[in-house]
């Protein structure tokens, strides 16, 4: 590779990080779709930016070729962590949890301990009732830093596993918390309701019947 090819490369690196967290955020997806022609008519095997066309393209109706532009992406950049995680979460979005599991845990390979790709891991996880392994997955970055999304879900791991104790405390927490959108607000209340009913029926067992025997 020459000096100007890998500075293109480092560069484009850069550029996407920043513009991924932008236009996803943003869900700016024709701007995402602009950013990434760019880029690939100047260097069609930047796997980076054409992860982000695939993503853009998916997210607008066109998930054929998006999934040939991932699929293209991988094979240019197989170990490029952010490339497995964008396709995985198409996957999802697609209905097959199962690779985006696989791709998942792929890009964690590549990026071993990063937060974003984790909790998407252990949100497929959960969903697909895996809850021994998630609840150390979401205990891991509950000790890292205080994001809602991680404490909830490690909430739900302990409703999973009869631990409701530990879920009521876990969705309470969040709910304290500044930032939190209406639809994880409804989506924890809604987790929170359920926890505590179940341990109000654990906690208060049917009255007893008396049969007169000891009257």
């Amino acid at each position: 590779m020459s000096r100007v090819d890998y500075c293109v490369d480092i560069l484009a690196a850069a550029a996407f990080k920043l513009d991924q967290e932008r236009f996803v955020n943003q869900k700016a997806w024709p701007d995402c779709l602009r950013h990434a022609n760019a880029v690939l008519d100047r260097k069609p095997t930047t796997a980076r930016s054409r992860t982000m066309r695939g993503r853009a393209r998916c997210e607008t109706g066109d998930a054929e070729a998006g999934i040939e532009d991932l699929d293209r992406a991988v094979r240019d950049g197989p170990d490029i962590a952010a490339v497995r995680n964008q396709r995985a979460i198409v996957f999802g979005k697609m209905g097959r949890p199962d690779l985006r599991i696989e791709d998942s845990r792929i890009a964690l390979r590549h990026a071993p301990g990063d937060s974003g790709i984790l909790h998407h891991l252990g949100v497929m996880l959960a969903k697909t009732g895996q809850a021994e392994e998630v609840l150390g997955i979401f205990t891991d970055l509950v000790s890292r830093h205080t994001e809602a999304d991680d404490r909830a879900w490690r909430g739900e791991c302990h409703r999973l596993l009869g631990n409701l104790p530990g879920a009521i405390a876990d969705f309470e927490h969040p709910l304290t918390m500044e930032g939190v959108s209406d639809e994880d607000a409804t989506w924890i209340n809604e987790k929170f309701d359920i926890a505590r009913k179940a341990q109000g029926k654990a906690w208060h067992p049917a009255p007893a019947t008396f049969t007169g025997r000891d009257q």
